[in-house]
């Protein structure tokens, strides 16, 4: 889905670009479907699309007779466009898997990785959702350790985390 908004960005970016002539460029907008597809897309995906939109770019142009530069010269601007927009889509392919796993981690217990009480309401919503949309019947189970206190008071945190790593492994047999 990503692929095909940004491409179709990339088009009519193109498009509006070399309607305009050789006094108006539109290069600032290049960066938008290579910011669109560096979101959500694998990493590879934006870098081979930023090659794209900079080749892309070069056509608009040549056809639009904005090449007046020295050949070293429009290789020194193409090479920088193209640096731009491959560091856009790295930076923003990374900034979007932290975003992901962060918002993971957010929704986990960093002890025992089972779902927090965040992601229990999320998930609980969507379910009960789900049931009153079929008209089916929901059980829901949750489960309260007690007691895991007194053992961080009497043996030591590191005893508790382990009660709890340990009760949580043989559960989710």
């Amino acid at each position: 889905m990503g692929a095909v908004v940004s491409a179709s960005a990339l088009a009519g970016i193109a498009l509006v670009d070399s309607g305009t002539g050789p006094s108006i460029t539109f290069s600032s907008f290049y960066v938008i479907p290579v910011a669109l597809i560096a979101w959500r897309c694998p990493r590879w995906m934006a870098l081979a699309f930023a090659f794209a939109c900079a080749s892309t770019w070069v056509v608009v142009d040549v056809t639009n007779e904005r090449v007046s530069l020295s050949w070293f010269a429009y290789r020194w601007h193409l090479s920088s466009r193209l640096a731009l927009l491959l560091s856009v889509a790295s930076m923003l392919a990374l900034l979007g898997r932290a975003l992901d796993r962060e918002r993971e981690l957010a929704r986990k217990d960093h002890l025992t990785g089972t779902f927090n009480s965040r992601a229990f309401y999320e998930l609980a919503e969507r379910e009960i959702s789900r049931a009153n949309r079929y008209g089916r019947p929901l059980t829901l189970v949750y489960v309260d350790v007690d007691d895991v206190t007194s053992v961080n008071d009497t043996l030591g945190h590191d005893a508790g985390d382990l009660l709890l790593q340990g009760w949580q492994a043989s559960w989710s047999r």
